[in-house]
């Protein structure tokens, strides 16, 4: 009677350590464009076309336009290796700091939509993730199905502005 308990018990578990184990990198890039829903950026229809790959409309990071009439944006992008749409080029969180001077809470709003999809994709969040977004530092990570970045390219002038783009490569 005890190793049924047991053995049940593990099957009514056995759903949750799967939720925790992520998704694999191997899928096809359409069954990520939902994870633009959890973050809070939902995506138009999977195009295997002309934009191979889905993508969310940018959304306003902070309220202040810069110096160039733009404010803060952040979009959410699922797109396929070229040639290939069955195959996954990257998952992409761009975040557009066009007010510098409005960069903290930028990535502040980057933030917790970065550690919901890493949270969804990889099944944890990497160490120093919080500390290199909101320090706005570009910072690599590796895991056996996944390489994840978070990239900062300046704009000329800089005085203009950076973009800080929080990607996640098959590792393959």
């Amino acid at each position: 009677m005890r190793i049924k308990e047991i053995l049940l018990g593990g099957l009514l578990f056995l759903p949750f350590f799967s939720i925790a184990a992520g998704m694999p990198s191997s899928l096809h890039p359409e069954k990520f464009c939902p994870l633009g829903v959890k973050i809070g950026m939902p995506t138009g229809a999977f195009d295997k076309v002309d934009f191979p790959g889905c993508s969310s409309q940018p959304r306003a990071a902070t309220r202040t336009q810069g110096r160039n009439g733009l404010n803060n944006t952040l979009a959410f992008y699922s797109l396929s290796q070229p040639g290939q749409v069955h195959k996954l080029e990257y998952l992409s969180l761009m975040l557009n700091v066009n007010n510098p001077r409005e960069a903290s809470g930028a990535y502040a709003a980057l933030l917790p939509a970065a550690t919901t999809l890493v949270k969804e994709v990889l099944g944890h969040i990497p160490k120093g993730l919080e500390q290199a977004i909101m320090a706005g530092q570009s910072k690599r990570w590796k895991s056996a199905d996944w390489r994840i970045e978070l990239k900062r390219k300046e704009w000329a002038p800089a005085s203009e502005g950076h973009q800080l783009t929080f990607r996640l490569h098959p590792a393959n």
